[in-house]
This record gives structure tokens, sequence and C-alpha cells, in this order.
């Protein structure tokens, strides 16, 4: 089963195999079962953006829901090195649990030993396979996801012919370079005819940078025929460039974006399909797992046997489609929002869930990462 953009909107949501949730709130416990303790957790995402307001927006909701005390510091840029101090910084004011967005992996793997050397619990996002982290929350499949917004975009095109330009946060952002990587390995395979313009460009946390590295490729390429952007800036930054270029229709703009930023770029056509999943539910996810480890509840997690056979049986059932470019006009209810979805139940033994989804608890040999 795939789930269907909302009729009249101009925002896609990415279909069900892409977006599930991998770990969320009260599902792993049964109602009543939370133990009564006060934890101090602090979020440190890669900047300020809104994207990652959504992600407090979710970990608030853990918060007043399951008595944490938690907060956001983000870094005014994707500066990987003020990442790295707010973490150091969270670790000498004796927080419980530190939840990072990680801008570079490797970067925070000192700083996230000297945490856990501490018994402080560390949970990423969008890092698979961080090492010294104790698990990380991913939304969706990442290979997957790559695929489909490779598949977005040609679809977009019209016509799986001629260059594309692909943007990343950084070079060092593990979720980025994973789809960038799946898109690109894609396009090889099955569309010939597509050429990339150099290997991929960071500029997806910028818009600023992304509007002027996008500026300079359509000066440099004038046969580039897409843009496809991971990274909540990439393209709000391209769009403004092809608006401004009087290229609104010749060339396609995919990208993962805040429905409140893509709306205006959306509208008009600058901006052709936004692909994205709900961060508040990572946010929610983040905070929970982290608290299930404080409570002494760690190995109700779920074991790696169970995991491979729920992920498993998903994949047969939910086979996934690239999402469809959204036409028409944005207006009142219809306009862009976060996505909204209903999940099937697991098959086998059932697990309480939340609106936020379900848990599929497959846990990496090193991290413990959940994962499809």
């Amino acid at each position: 089963m795939a789930t269907s953009p909302t009729k009249g909107t101009r925002m896609n949501i990415v279909p069900r195999t892409l977006a599930i949730v991998t770990a969320v709130g009260a599902m792993l416990l049964g109602p009543g079962a939370a133990i009564a303790k006060d934890y101090t957790m602090v979020s440190i995402p890669k900047l300020r953006a809104t994207w990652f307001d959504r992600l407090e927006a979710g970990l608030k909701k853990a918060g007043d829901e399951h008595k944490i005390n938690v907060s956001q510091q983000a870094p005014a840029s994707a500066d990987e090195a003020q990442q790295v101090r707010l973490i150091e910084d969270a670790i000498n004011q004796g927080n419980n649990a530190i939840l990072v967005v990680p801008n570079d992996a490797k970067s925070i793997e000192p700083v996230f030993s000297r945490a856990r050397a501490q018994k402080i619990v560390t949970v990423t996002h969008e890092s698979p396979n961080q090492k010294n982290a104790d698990y990380d929350v991913e939304m969706i499949d990442n290979k997957a996801f790559g695929e489909a917004a490779m598949e977005a975009m040609v679809k977009a095109m019209g016509k799986a012919e001629g260059e594309y330009a692909v943007f990343v946060g950084s070079l060092t952002v593990p979720a980025h370079n994973i789809w960038a990587d799946a898109a690109i390995k894609l396009a090889e395979k099955k569309y010939s005819k597509l050429k990339p313009v150099g290997t991929r460009f960071p500029a997806s946390e910028d818009q600023n940078l992304a509007r002027q590295t996008a500026l300079d490729i359509v000066t440099g390429h004038p046969k580039v025929k897409a843009f496809l952007c991971f990274g909540s800036q990439g393209a709000p930054g391209a769009a403004q460039a092809i608006r401004e270029k009087g290229l609104i229709g010749k060339i396609a703009v995919i990208g993962t974006t805040a429905p409140s930023q893509a709306a205006p770029y959306l509208k008009d056509g600058s901006f052709s399909t936004a692909i994205l999943w709900d961060p508040a539910e990572a946010g929610y996810a983040m905070a929970y797992i982290a608290k299930t480890v404080l409570d002494g509840k760690k190995s109700s997690i779920g074991s790696p046997r169970q995991s491979r056979k729920r992920s498993s049986a998903l994949r047969r059932r939910m086979a996934w489609a690239a999402a469809a470019t959204a036409r028409g006009s944005v207006r009142g209810s219809s306009a862009p929002h976060w996505p909204r979805r209903n999940f099937p139940a697991p098959e086998g033994p059932t697990t309480p869930m939340t609106s936020c989804g379900m848990i599929l608890k497959e846990m990496s040999r090193r991290t413990g990462s959940l994962s499809l």
C-alpha cells in the first residue's frame, strides 16, 4: 500500500515504505508502565532552521507526555565545530541524555565517547551506524528514499535526459550522502541519458549559498535540467535561482523542505516536488528512546530477530513508489502541511502504538541503531 498525496496540495508525501517511523512514543511500554522520573535532555541539531523547529515540537510533545525536561540548542549555521562545543556544554551541564542530528558523524565520536563514559545516553538521527551512540533513529529506508527522490526528479523533468545537479548539506552529513549515493547509482543504472554535473555540491544547509551555487551551475551548464536537493535549505535556494533566471517550467527542483518554507516556491512552480516526513516524529522518538534507556528498560526495545522479521514483512506488504508531483494551486486548507499518516499494525505480536507511528526494532550490532 502507498500513501497518496492529499488532493489539491503541492506538497508530496513520502510513501509509507519510505516514511515508516522507526522509534516512537509510548509504544514500548503499556499504559501506566512508565517510571515517574524527571530527566534532563538536550537536542543539538545541525543548525537553526524551520525543519528543526519542527523537530523541537516533537521533543516538547514527548517531554509533556513523559515528564522529561527537554530543550534544544542549535548552532547558528551548520558548523560541526560549534556543534561539538554545544555537545561538550551539554555534558558539563549534567544532562541525562544528548540527542544529536550530526553535521559530521566522525567529529562527534570523541565527545560522544566522553558522554557515554559519564553514563549519559547518546541518541542520533540521520546518522546510521553512528559510533559511540546508544541508538540512531531513522525515519525512512535511506536507500529507498534516495531512489524515490531520483524517480520524482525524472517525473518532474518529463524526460530522463540532460544534466542534473545534486545538493547535500555538506560532504560529511551522513544521511544526505547516503541518499545522494542511492539516487546517483539508480540514475547510472536506469537512466543512461541523465548526466550529473560534478558529483555533488555542499550547499543545502544555507539557502543563500544554494541560490548562488544554482545560479553558477545554470550559467556554466546551460543543459542542466534539474536540481536534486538533500537538505532543507537547498531546494528553496535553487528555486530562487530558477525564478530569478526566468526558468520556471524548464528546470525541475526536488527537495526536502518544511511546508511553510516550500509553499511560495511550490505555488509559482519554481519548486517542482517536495518529498519529506515529519521531523516532529523523529524528535519524539529520540526523547522517548533515551527515556526508555534511562528507565532501565533497554531490553524492551526489541530483539534483532523480531525486527528483521517485521521489517521484511512490511517491505513485502508496502512496495515503495516515488512521490507524485502535485500541480495545482495552494489555497486555503489545501496549503502544504506536514505529512499525516496512518500505519498498519505490524505482523506478529502486537506493539502498543501512538499517533507517531510504529516501531521496527532492528538493532545494529555496534550501536543498537533503529532502522529498516
